[in-house]
């Protein structure tokens, strides 16, 4: 069930995070969508949360995570999610604080490391970083000024059985595929990660149906619901109170 969204990331559980490209703008290069993919691991991380299933694509990108308090990463895995989104050096400085003759961090420093720190567990801290990372990399890129982002994340806790989970991944594929315009399971995500052998992409998509068959059993059988999902998302079934469409949700998130 869908929570308000002043309250949603407070909970524990999982959660469907959904964020879209402003319809104007260029789309995102399989490139692009890749070094984005860098930064988003590394923030999984240094927030400890669990990427359970995903896809950065052309316009945006879907997520499934999973928050507790039981989640939890090493320190050298901080250091090189750190190195992963750009920030090698200050990764150096932060490890060497451990060495009593070491420099101390300057004020800077400081404040980035507070900033680093202040994730952990903050899902709203991290969809804001991961937005802003991304924005500040597209407008560089791109040479563009302004806001690339359509609205605000669209955040969802989600129930935790295989339906539910299963209908939100499939759900994340066939909103990839219908705001593209194209199939873009080529891009970053776990279809991409289970096709190119990645063995943690297989056991996150088990974690979802809570089954012993394979991964790739599993990904036919969520490939076969996003393709029954796809045509509800391209068809509005649900008018708003003033007329308009109102686009179709997987129903765990219609509450």
């Amino acid at each position: 069930m869908r929570k308000a969204m002043g309250d949603v990331y407070r909970q524990d559980g999982y959660f469907h995070i959904e964020s879209l490209l402003n319809p104007g703008l260029a789309p995102w290069t399989r490139e692009e969508a890749t070094a984005y993919a860098e930064l988003l691991k590394g923030l999984v991380v240094l927030t400890q949360i669990d990427l359970v299933f995903w896809i950065i694509h052309p316009r945006g990108f879907g997520l499934l995570l999973r928050k507790s308090p039981e989640i939890a990463y090493s320190e050298k895995a901080k250091w090189d999610a750190l190195c992963r989104i750009g920030d090698a050096k200050f990764a150096e400085r932060w490890q060497a604080q451990g060495d009593k003759s070491a420099k101390p961090l300057s004020s800077q420093h400081t404040l980035k490391r507070d900033i680093y720190t202040s994730l952990s567990k903050d899902l709203g801290s991290f969809v804001k970083t991961l937005k802003q990372r991304i924005s500040s990399a597209y407008n560089n890129d791109k040479q563009f000024v302004g806001p690339i982002w359509r609205d605000r994340a669209k955040a969802f806790n989600l129930p935790d059985n295989s339906t539910a989970l299963s209908e939100v991944a499939a759900f994340i594929l066939a909103q990839a595929a219908v705001q593209s315009g194209v199939d873009c399971l080529d891009y970053p995500g776990t279809v991409h990660e289970i096709r190119s052998g990645h063995g943690e992409a297989g056991k996150a998509l088990r974690s979802i149906f809570k089954g012993k068959a394979s991964a790739q059993e599993h990904l036919d059988r969520l490939l076969k619901l996003r393709d029954e999902i796809e045509g509800k998302v391209s068809t509005p079934i649900k008018l708003s109170g003033r007329g308009r469409p109102k686009a179709w949700r997987p129903e765990c998130e219609c509450g």
